[in-house]
């Protein structure tokens, strides 16, 4: 099992997520967590950006490049230091 052998709480993990986020600029806040094991969870990929795109809109044509040129891609653009390209 994913970090079974770590001796930081989910609480905790879910609150340095929370004020990361904050610290980055975000209003919003959001997890889940698995009830059922082996249950797939997807939610990454409709993520809204806030160029109102979704992620897997942003990332396909980044992953279909490396896969055509085999070259390694940014696949999340740089960021200024609040957060935002």
């Amino acid at each position: 099992m994913y970090a079974e052998r770590t001796s930081v709480s989910p609480e905790r993990s879910v609150a340095e997520l929370r004020a990361t986020l904050q610290r980055f600029g975000a209003d919003g806040f959001g997890y889940a967590e698995e009830l059922e094991p082996h249950r797939a969870m997807e939610f990454l990929a409709d993520l809204v950006l806030p160029s109102g795109r979704v992620v897997h809109e942003e990332l396909a044509p980044r992953l279909e490049a490396w896969e055509t040129s085999g070259e390694v891609v940014a696949l999340i653009p740089e960021t200024s230091s609040r957060g935002r390209p």
